[in-house]
């Protein structure tokens, strides 16, 4: 689901000529699972497109995004509580 809506988001920023990168910053490929969380917590930015997979559902994105959408959201809510 996050992901369709940021692949909407990008949709509708290509149309004010915002590429993806500038949106999900940088593609990390070849990282699956834990793998993925730690690239991306080392980095602090960027996404994975298929860091986890799941019968029912398919493979699964994980985002750094922002404080509202993405890991970083999820690690900022966390500490929040």
């Amino acid at each position: 689901m996050v992901y369709s809506m940021i692949k909407k988001q990008i949709a509708k920023r290509r149309k004010n000529k915002i590429d993806s990168e500038n949106l999900l910053g940088t593609e990390y490929t070849g990282l699956k699972g834990q793998e993925s969380v730690n690239k991306l917590l080392e980095e602090k930015q960027g996404h994975v497109k298929s860091a986890f997979s799941h019968n029912d559902i398919g493979d699964v994105a994980l985002i750094w995004r922002d404080d509202n959408i993405g890991l970083q959201q999820r690690l900022y809510t966390k500490n929040s509580i």
